[in-house]
């Protein structure tokens, strides 16, 4: 009936994505806020004003709280650039990537890690705050893939449980997990160590350690060119940014807003690559538009298969440049 226009729609996405509710009641709630998101993507796509459109996915009978409350959780360590001490009190001092600014002009137009077997398939944190872990753990996953050849799949949970100086899934730093494992000697594997998306007590052994990180690097706070020269030479990197209301219902092009914040970072995410999108030929259109690749964590569901690409014409936008980082096998 017209007064529940997205009933058909509302039961197709329950089975698609396998939801239970409680009572009638909150199956009501759930499809009141489902229609309400459904409404704002179909009348965003139509607009066409953007270089990006946004799609139904599994966040979709969330309201824009909940999903900062669930999926959201970096929790941002304005010290991050100084000296962090852990509990055994031995200081580790991050390095800052250097580069010659001349070495710019020669990069690739275009890097993609994903096919040099240094990115693991997208993986999925569920409704838990351990975005800083995920990010952490690619990028770990990537040196360590360059370092020795093999690509392994590490555990994320082994770091929600085990990092004194995090929140488990209410939050935590991606350098504050690279100084968990180097200050461990290892990180367990995924297959050891699996991923239950709660807190649980740590049981890191170390005869199941998949890999080990010596240090890591940061790049300094707003430089572009550092980032995308880390990007092209080094691999996956770490980054902060602030997931603004479009990026729960992300589906394609390349992702562009004025509208978030450089300061305040909630979510951990990892570059694997650049690209441009070349003017078509029959466009009148000239601009070239430049773009990072990024992998999230929320299962192959959203967005390009689990990836974003995003806008680096902007400068430092949504805070990308604020914190990035990366370990050193």
């Amino acid at each position: 009936p017209l007064i529940y226009p997205y009933y058909k729609d509302f039961m197709s996405f329950i089975q698609k994505y396998d939801k239970k509710y409680s009572d009638t009641a909150e199956f009501w709630r759930r499809y009141y806020v489902f229609s309400d998101n459904i409404d704002y993507i179909n009348k965003f796509n139509l607009r066409g004003e953007y270089t990006y459109t946004l799609g139904m996915n599994q966040l979709g009978d969330l309201t824009r709280q909940e999903f900062n409350r669930y999926y959201l959780g970096l929790k941002h360590k304005s010290s991050q650039d100084k000296d962090r001490t852990n509990k055994d009190n031995i200081g580790f001092s991050p390095g800052i990537h250097k580069y010659i600014p001349e070495n710019i002009k020669d990069l690739p137009s275009s890097v993609d890690w994903r096919y040099h077997n240094m990115v693991n398939p997208v993986k999925n944190q569920g409704q838990c705050g351990s975005c800083w872990a995920f990010s952490a753990v690619a990028s770990i996953e990537g040196q360590h893939a360059r370092s020795t050849g093999k690509l392994v799949s590490l555990s994320e949970q082994n770091i929600i449980d085990c990092d004194a100086d995090s929140n488990g899934c209410g939050g935590g730093w991606m350098n504050n997990a690279f100084n968990y494992v180097i200050n461990n000697h290892g990180i367990d594997t995924e297959a050891s160590y699996a991923y239950n998306a709660t807190d649980e007590t740590c049981t890191y052994k170390k005869s199941n350690s998949g890999a080990t990180i010596s240090k890591y690097v940061n790049i300094s706070k707003g430089d572009a060119d550092g980032l995308l020269h880390a990007v092209a030479t080094v691999g996956p990197i770490s980054v902060a940014i602030d997931a603004e209301s479009d990026f729960q219902f992300y589906k394609s092009g390349i992702f562009t807003s004025k509208n978030c914040s450089s300061e305040f970072l909630d979510h951990g995410v990892v570059v694997v690559g650049y690209g441009i999108v070349e003017p078509s030929r029959h466009s009148h259109d000239t601009n070239y538009s430049k773009y990072y690749i990024i992998r999230n964590s929320w299962g192959s569901d959203w967005g390009m298969e689990g990836y974003i690409w995003w806008n680096r014409e902007i400068d430092n936008m949504c805070g990308i440049l604020e914190a990035a980082s990366y370990p050193l096998v």
